[in-house]
Formats: structure tokens, C-alpha cells, sequence
């Protein structure tokens, strides 16, 4: 063997040695995924957080309109209508309401009925990790059609109590107009 043949063999046995020096012990070959996957299970954890808290102020908006419909029922003339959003009128079910004239379809037009929502508003937070996520804090009330000043373009208006929404002079007048005093053909 030559001199630089033996050169060449030398040079290849001390890097072989230099990797294999740098890869023992460190219980893995290139890449670490305990980091990774700790990253990800922190992402799903603040995940399956986000969820349940926008599943439990769902299941508290949907309690609430079924509250405001027996009251409403209560309240309004038999032949005033009350029915919840769902499949059953011809709606997506969601925490909404729509009060009409008995002699009146289901699916009016939104003219002829009036609406209350009851929305859980949400403010986004992070959890220092890089994830953020929508968390509800509070119930809101929008009635429809309802009074909506200029500042209202910038923020969707909404109501903090069913009493100020039912309250508002737009409903209310709606409300008359629409179902109570109503002549229907």
C-alpha cells in the first residue's frame, strides 16, 4: 500500500471514529423528537382546551335561549309564536329564537318576525407557548331588528341582559308591528 493510500485510510478511520463518538449515548441517531413531540402534545392539550371551553359556553347559550323562550311563551299572547332555531322550523339549531304571528310560516322572511341571539362573546388568549385561542367570557344578547348607532360599524351591538335587549325601542316596536298588532291574511 501506498503512502497516500495509507493516508487516505487513516483520514476515513478518524472521522468514522469522530462519528461514531458524536452519536453514542444520546439515545437517538440525528434528530431528538422528544421536543418535538412534547410541542405537540402541548398544542393538543391547549386544543382540546379551546374546545371546551367553546363547548361548555355553547351548552350555557343554548340553556339560555330555551330559558328566554318559556319566559317569552309566558308572557306573549297564545297566538304569538316562539320557536327555537332548529331543524324543525327550517333552521341551522343555534341559540336563536324567532317570535311571529301564529298565522305566519316558519320560515318568513326575517321582515316579518322578530329574532333574539344569544351569543357567547370570546376573547383570544395565548398560552405563552405560541398557541392562541378564542375563550368565552361572557353571554350577550342581540335582538333583531334592533337599534344600531354609528359606532356600530366598527363592533357588533349587542346587549349585556335580556331585559336591555327586549328593551331596545327598534324590538320592541318591531315586536308590535311584526307579530303583536299584526294583520295577516
Amino acid at each position: 500500500m501506498t503512502k497516500n493510500q495509507q493516508q487516505i485510510i487513516d483520514a476515513l478511520t478518524m472521522e468514522f471514529e469522530r462519528i461514531n463518538k458524536s452519536i453514542t449515548g444520546k439515545g437517538f441517531n440525528l434528530i431528538d423528537t422528544s421536543a418535538l413531540q412534547e410541542k405537540t402534545r402541548i398544542e393538543r392539550e391547549w386544543k382540546q382546551l379551546v374546545d371546551e371551553d367553546n363547548a361548555t359556553w355553547e351548552k350555557a347559550a343554548n340553556a339560555e335561549i330555551d330559558r328566554i323562550v318559556e319566559l317569552l311563551l309566558q308572557d306573549l299572547p297564545d297566538w304569538v309564536e316562539v320557536e327555537r332555531y332548529s331543524p324543525e322550523i327550517g333552521k341551522y339549531y343555534m341559540p336563536k329564537l324567532q317570535i311571529r304571528h301564529e298565522r305566519q310560516h316558519h320560515n318568513s322572511h326575517p321582515s316579518e318576525v322578530v329574532t333574539i341571539e344569544v351569543i357567547a362573546r370570546k376573547e383570544c388568549r395565548e398560552d405563552g407557548n405560541g398557541n392562541s385561542g378564542y375563550f368565552g367570557y361572557e353571554l350577550a344578547y342581540e335582538p333583531s331588528p334592533m337599534y344600531k348607532s354609528a359606532s356600530a360599524i366598527t363592533y357588533k351591538p349587542y346587549y349585556k341582559t335580556i331585559e336591555e335587549a327586549v328593551n331596545d325601542p327598534h324590538f320592541k316596536e318591531a315586536l308590535r308591528t311584526r307579530v303583536i298588532s299584526r294583520i295577516v291574511r
